[in-house]
């Protein structure tokens, strides 16, 4: 006898391993204005090739219509996530957005630079995600009222081990806020005006998250105000 046929190693081919989502590192800042020009936030650290990276934008301004640019350091462009989301206050426009960007290799991912197509104000930042796929972000969702407590709108929850990331934009900067259970509230930061066009941020996000639909609600200590909400699912 001779020694057969050989095993196909494609066969039964290895799984593949088991990404997990982790939260690597987060940046914000505030941009006084109304201001038409380029900023530049920069996180502490670089962040790593092939990491997921999620700019969190708030701006106020006159119009409905302001749209921004936000690229990294190297004028490579970040992408909207869903849709810009408005909520008109006191003769103004608050708008919230999120962008993602798969990061690259080298030190121009260290800075989020953001260029209005008009003067606003706003609040940059940013979280930096590792263990993602190609392709993580799933479903989105958004909300706007004058109620507190204000939810994001649900989104679907497919597997255990995803991760959410909510964020809140509110008039009149109240004091404090806190989140479904299980949101680590990552971001609380204002444009720096301090007065009646104030705006403040927040952002929080969960690592596991049971299969199901989710809708994430937030408390605000100042009460009702005008407020602007968004959730997006990352896949794991």
């Amino acid at each position: 006898g001779g020694w057969g046929v050989p095993p196909n190693p494609n066969a039964n081919p290895p799984a593949n391993p088991t990404l997990t989502l982790d939260f690597e590192q987060s940046v914000v800042a505030g941009v006084a204005g109304p201001d038409a020009s380029e900023s530049t936030t920069n996180f502490s650290t670089t962040p790593g090739n092939g990491r997921l990276m999620l700019a969190v934008i708030a701006t106020l301004d006159n119009s409905t219509n302001a749209t921004l640019t936000v690229t990294n350091s190297a004028s490579s462009a970040y992408t909207l996530v869903g849709s810009y989301v408005r909520r008109a206050k006191l003769g103004l426009e608050m708008t919230l957005s999120i962008w993602k960007r798969i990061a690259s290799q080298g030190a121009s991912e260290i800075g989020i630079k953001v260029t209005p197509n008009q003067a606003v104000s706003r609040v940059v930042s940013a979280l930096e995600f590792s263990g993602q796929n190609a392709t993580p972000i799933g479903d989105t969702n958004s909300n706007v009222g004058n109620a507190d407590p204000m939810t994001t709108g649900a989104v679907t929850i497919d597997i255990g081990t995803e991760c959410v990331v909510a964020a809140f934009l509110a008039a009149l900067a109240p004091d404090t806020v806190t989140l479904t259970a299980g949101f680590t509230l990552q971001i609380d930061h204002n444009d720096g005006t301090i007065d009646s066009t104030d705006i403040q941020l927040y952002v929080g996000y969960e690592l596991a998250r049971a299969a199901g639909s989710l809708n994430v609600e937030g408390n605000f200590a100042g009460g009702a105000d005008e407020f602007a909400a968004m959730v997006v699912e990352i896949k794991d």
